[in-house]
């Protein structure tokens, strides 16, 4: 991986997801912490890897890691952004509401009413790609990019493209993987 990674010419950047975390606490030592200094860009000025282990705002966008307990995240969303406004946020969050499986509902997580209005909101954790509107807010759960298990045969899987600029799609690309 890391090798590959060395051959990547675009910045990424990453939030640990449930399963990259060692530990049920919110901390920098998880799964991906080998990979922050794969590549570099900008003729090595920068590092191509930015991982976000904590809530940041980076790029006009909230980025919220994996973090297990709901009230938190809802403390997290719930702070004050007028000093710096956000545009999208990204996380890696259960939402209630949100399909887990394609047959199971959420019941529990963060309530949609929690976001923000109005901008878009990109999700992980579900593997199911799939939409949540609720009172001017839609949360999109991207999904995985390949099926993990039998349970997800036949689900349709794509890498989203977004700009920079809006955070707004302007492509999905198919994958057939799994």
């Amino acid at each position: 991986i890391l090798s590959k990674l060395q051959t990547f010419t675009q910045p990424m950047i990453l939030i640990p997801g449930n399963h990259d975390q060692c530990s049920a606490g919110i901390n920098e030592f998880h799964s991906l912490t080998p990979l922050q200094h794969a590549y570099r860009v900008d003729h090595g000025r920068l590092p191509g890897l930015l991982i976000f282990s904590h809530p940041t705002i980076f790029q006009r966008a909230l980025w919220i890691p994996h973090i297990r307990s709901p009230a938190i995240v809802e403390s997290v969303l719930q702070r004050d952004h007028d000093e710096h406004p956000i545009q999208a946020v990204f996380c890696h969050a259960d939402v209630t509401g949100a399909y887990m499986n394609d047959n199971i509902l959420s019941q529990g997580g963060v309530p949609p009413k929690l976001f923000p209005p109005n901008i878009p909101i990109y999700s992980g954790h579900f593997h199911k790609p799939h939409v949540v509107q609720q009172q001017n807010r839609t949360i999109e759960y991207l999904g995985s990019p390949y099926e993990i298990s039998l349970s997800e045969a036949q689900q349709a899987k794509a890498l989203v493209v977004l700009d920079g600029s809006t955070w707004e799609c302007i492509e999905r690309i198919p994958l057939n993987l799994g």
